[in-house]
């Protein structure tokens, strides 16, 4: 009966040792690739939604083109171009004309991507100046008063010279 006992019990000792080695060498590895594949699924679920999104919001950016077209040209607009900067000095010529002061326009310098810097020379009345400056700023182009120097003339005591730094960003 002892014999029987410890043939028992080894039995039981070699069925536990198959059982854990299956556990350790098929199960656990089973299960981590059952993990990493549902990983994997949802994210390329997430992939494939979020692609699903921007195929959307391309279809839609189409669809309004025309509209968004009009508001991109008007920016656009906003920009000079840099090494032809005409419509920006006839702006500031027309702008000194409609606000009753005089002008003397230089181009400062000129980076060929970002943007111009303008010196204007002005002379008026203080309030035409002023509102010149705001016209300036109102205007349609994208523009930065970077410096700004009023001087009363010595022999009228009306009229100011103002000479104002101007940027204007480009295309």
């Amino acid at each position: 009966m002892d014999n029987n006992i410890k043939k028992i019990q080894i039995t039981l000792l070699i069925f536990a040792l198959i059982a854990i080695s299956l556990a350790v060498f098929l199960i656990y590895p089973l299960f981590n690739q059952i993990k990493t594949d549902s990983y994997n699924i949802i994210s390329a679920k997430d992939k494939i939604a979020t692609i699903e999104v921007q195929a959307q919001e391309i279809n839609k950016f189409k669809n309004n083109y025309q509209a968004y077209k009009v508001k991109l040209d008007e920016f656009s607009q906003l920009f000079i171009n840099p090494s032809e900067p005409i419509d920006f000095i006839k702006f500031l010529e027309n702008t000194a004309v409609q606000s009753g002061v005089s002008s003397k326009i230089s181009l400062q310098t000129s980076s060929l991507t970002d943007f111009a810097v303008f010196q204007d020379a002005v002379s008026g009345t203080f309030t035409q100046v002023m509102y010149f400056i705001k016209r300036i700023e109102t205007g349609p182009y994208l523009v930065e008063l970077q410096n700004l120097s009023v001087q009363n003339l010595v022999d009228d005591k009306k009229n100011v010279n103002a000479i104002i730094t101007i940027k204007v960003f480009a295309k």
